[in-house]
């Protein structure tokens, strides 16, 4: 029988990511979006463009399945194609100043390590690179826990907030191509 906390792994993954985070007061959430908090980054523009696009289209694209799945198919290789492209160019600038880290991943929010500690209850910006197809989600949390580790680092604990429903589905299909990747890695060890 499948538990509580077995039903709240099935949309939790480990990953690694890039991270900025940024303290804010409570007023930030509503007077502006997360992205604002965070100097300019054209690739970081570039990519959430694309996942714009993509959100704005995906009924015109399901209806165009619908009565011809051929043209439908075309325009998802060529929109992959645009993906790859602008995910290559993203990660060339962005690796360049950025380290990955160890996140725990859900729907509901994300913890890290980080080398110093974040206030419980305090809202901040955060921006998150995905490594795999260099998507980003810019989002407000709030610190829940913030517990000291041994090796001098802290592990935080965030809930998302305010976060917008492009964000929403783009978080949920990476978990959801995290957890397919983790699937096949294991069904060929087992093989």
């Amino acid at each position: 029988m499948e538990t509580a906390n077995d039903r709240r792994q099935l949309f939790r993954v480990d990953d690694t990511a890039i991270l900025d985070i940024i303290a804010v007061n409570e007023q930030s959430l509503q007077s502006q979006v997360a992205e604002a908090c965070f100097p300019s980054s054209e690739s970081f523009s570039l990519m959430r463009n694309i996942q714009l696009i993509d959100s704005e289209n995906a009924l015109l694209l399901r209806s165009i399945h619908d009565k011809t799945p051929e043209i439908s198919a075309y325009f998802l290789s060529v929109n992959k194609k645009i993906e790859t492209v602008a995910a290559v160019i993203a990660k060339q600038i962005v690796s360049e100043h950025a380290n990955n880290i160890a996140v725990d991943l859900s729907e509901g929010g994300i913890g890290f390590q980080s080398n110093a500690p974040l206030e419980i209850d305090q809202y901040y910006a955060i921006k998150i690179w995905f490594n795999e197809k260099m998507t980003g989600v810019a989002a407000y949390v709030k610190v829940v826990a913030c517990q000291q580790l041994d090796d001098d680092g802290y592990r935080i604990s965030c809930q998302f907030k305010e976060l917008s429903e492009v964000d929403e589905k783009l978080i949920s299909r990476h978990i959801m191509q995290v957890q397919a990747k983790q699937q096949r890695l294991k069904k060929e060890l087992t093989d």
